[in-house]
């Protein structure tokens, strides 16, 4: 199992169709991080919960929260290519979006 523990700013929300098999909810997760050269990279995953954590996910989580997922990263195939993802076994808000709307006064 290819065990990964990463942190980053939620982009992206979308709620998958019910299956009869299991829930499913899939949300971007915005990764930044310092290379070697100083340079600062960002890269967007594609994270599934599944069940119990996809129906609380899609009560908690919001575009702009910050958190930590413990997951695997899983090979998904769509439309003939395949790709990387990571399934997440635990989420954990570490900063709701803090920007407030300017106040009309």
């Amino acid at each position: 199992m290819n065990e990964v523990y990463v942190s980053g700013k939620i982009v992206k929300l979308q709620r998958c169709p019910v299956s009869l098999e299991a829930d499913r909810f899939k949300f971007i997760l915005q990764v930044t991080h310092r290379l070697p050269t100083n340079q600062i990279t960002i890269d967007n995953f594609v994270v599934y919960t599944w069940n119990n954590a996809a129906r609380w996910a899609a009560q908690n989580l919001h575009p702009g929260a910050e958190v930590l997922i413990k997951g695997s990263l899983t090979q998904m195939q769509s439309n003939d290519a395949k790709s990387t993802v990571i399934s997440a076994l635990r989420v954990i808000i570490t900063q709701h979006n803090t920007q407030l709307a300017p106040r009309s006064e």
